[in-house]
């Protein structure tokens, strides 16, 4: 039954209650000599009168067959939208949110990959502390993500979120020796203000020193491509191809 339908009977069943109403104020008129005449003309009103209220609230209650959508419109307030078949209609309504673009500055010489994962192909680098703005993707295979770029030429490549940092790089001035191996425990932190540990280095790790930065903490080269920041006393690092470790 559709919806026209359902109007129709709703009017001509209020229409019929509306005659039984009616109808019992008459009776009532006819007997109201008597005291049973206005107690039977009394009943008939209540029951009218219930029969009403169930019969409207009935009616009204009917909810839209399957397939269709009520939508608010400021002419009507109602209004019935045919929806495709196994669609609802909430579903229709949401528009997604673009991701958000987000600026980073690259931490150390980073290689371009040509789709996001490690053994992509990869096409040139892109320069240590260079600011780069894109898209965060997850990694194609494995863990992780990458930063998708365009060049707005209709090219696009990735950088891995490790070699990323949120804030410019310092400047840094080479040392020598560069690789060296521990002697002592030290933290590497995210970033050079030493704030937030990054990992953790012990006894008999070896490292790679990029530079010293000029509040003498050292950028190291990271395995999982980033970089890393940590200071080291006398004695805590030594060259590597001087010294045997004692361990």
């Amino acid at each position: 039954m559709d919806l026209a339908t359902l109007a129709e009977h709703r009017s001509a069943l209020i229409q019929t209650i509306a005659a039984v109403v009616c109808m019992a104020v008459a009776v009532g008129g006819m007997i109201a000599r008597s005291r049973e005449g206005h107690m039977i003309a009394f009943a008939a009103i209540i029951i009218a009168v219930i029969l009403f209220g169930l019969a409207y609230l009935g009616v009204g209650g009917v909810p839209p067959p399957s397939g269709v959508a009520v939508a608010a419109t400021p002419a009507s307030g109602l209004t019935i939208a045919p929806q495709p078949p196994g669609v609802s209609a909430a579903a229709t309504n949401v528009v997604p949110d673009p991701p958000p673009r987000l600026n980073f500055y690259v931490k150390r010489d980073a290689p371009r990959y040509l789709a996001p994962r490690l053994d992509a192909a990869t096409s040139g680098e892109i320069a240590r502390n260079q600011p780069v703005s894109g898209v965060l993707v997850p990694a194609a295979k494995g863990r992780g993500h990458f930063l998708q770029i365009e060049d707005g030429l209709g090219g696009r490549w990735f950088l891995r979120d490790t070699a990323l940092s949120s804030q410019p790089r310092p400047t840094i001035v080479p040392v020598e020796p560069d690789r060296l191996v521990m002697f002592a425990d030290a933290d590497v932190f995210d970033e050079p203000d030493g704030r937030t540990i990054r990992q953790h280095l012990s006894p008999g790790i070896n490292i790679t020193i990029v530079g010293r930065t000029d509040d003498q903490m050292y950028e190291i080269q990271l395995q999982d491509g980033g970089a890393g920041y940590l200071r080291l006393g006398d004695g805590d690092a030594r060259p590597r191809a001087t010294i045997e470790p004692p361990f």
